[in-house]
């Protein structure tokens, strides 16, 4: 895949998983990021940003969970990469995470500098 086919990459791995942007659930929502993570870029090296925690960024605090894919220009992967990636939805933190329902979501591409 070239990096300016990602994202509409991601948006098919969540249409098949019954997601939509606006209306993502947390468990469903990685299960396609973490296809859309196996898939290479061409040309770069990738890695993966998960974070979680209570913000206000964009209003009141909030719990966000964010799953952010980073592209490098390089090449290589590491093996480790692809366990690290099974082993996200098993972390203690997603029995809270999937009771409940998320307030907003989004799925967004920023330019690469």
């Amino acid at each position: 895949m070239r990096i300016g086919e990602a994202q509409d990459h991601l948006l098919a791995l969540l249409r098949e998983e019954g997601q939509e942007p606006g209306r993502l659930s947390p468990l469903p929502a990685w299960r396609a990021f973490s296809r859309f993570m196996h898939r290479p870029i061409e040309a770069v090296e990738d890695a993966l940003l998960y974070e979680f925690g209570t913000y206000s960024f964009r209003g009141p605090r909030r719990f966000c969970l964010s799953f952010c894919r980073q592209a490098d220009v390089d090449e290589g992967r590491e093996p480790a990469f692809t366990a690290f990636l099974n082993e996200i939805e098993h972390r203690p933190e997603w029995p809270v995470i999937t009771a409940l329902q998320p307030v907003d979501s989004f799925v967004y591409q920023e330019r690469v500098c």
